[in-house]
Formats: structure tokens, sequence, C-alpha cells
């Protein structure tokens, strides 16, 4: 379970693939880091860098929309985010 969330968590900060590579020498539960840095990258834009290209090209298509994708961004993954820890919490 720390795993998990320690895959979420660093994703969050540092996006989910060089989470994934960070945190994959320091323990043998590889599938918990998967699972903790997929759901990981919902969240902040950070996150994944899916998400980071999605808001650059809003930005440039869509710029007076720019504060309305990120309202609607933060708020869906957040949920999202939070269901599916709660859930995954369970599984594992």
């Amino acid at each position: 379970m720390n795993t998990l969330l320690d895959g979420i968590l660093a994703s969050q900060v540092i996006s989910n693939v060089p989470a994934a590579i960070l945190l994959a020498p320091f323990t043998k539960y590889h599938q918990s880091i998967l699972l903790g840095v997929n759901i990981g990258g919902l969240g902040t834009l950070i996150a994944s860098l899916a998400n980071l290209i999605g808001y650059k090209i809003v930005r440039i298509q869509i710029p007076n929309d720019c504060k309305l994708f990120t309202r609607n961004f933060y708020l869906i993954n957040i949920i999202y985010l939070t269901l599916l820890t709660i859930v995954i919490s369970f599984i594992v």
C-alpha cells in the first residue's frame, strides 16, 4: 500500500514516467508502482506528459478558454484520482 501511495504522490510532483523510474530500484512491489504511477497520471497537470500536451494545445487553439479548461481539468482529475485511490486501496 505504501508503494502504491508513493507512486501516486511522486507522479503529482515529477510526472508518472520519471516517478516509475525513480521508485523501481527501491522496492520489490513493482505491480504497486505500476498501479500507483498510472493512477498518479491523474491529478495535476505535471502528473503526466499527456496532460501538459493537452494543456498546450488548449492554450494555442482556444486561449480564451484556458482558465475554464484548467478549472474543469483539476476538478475532474482530482475527483477521479481520489475515487481510484480509494477503490484500489481496497483491492490491494
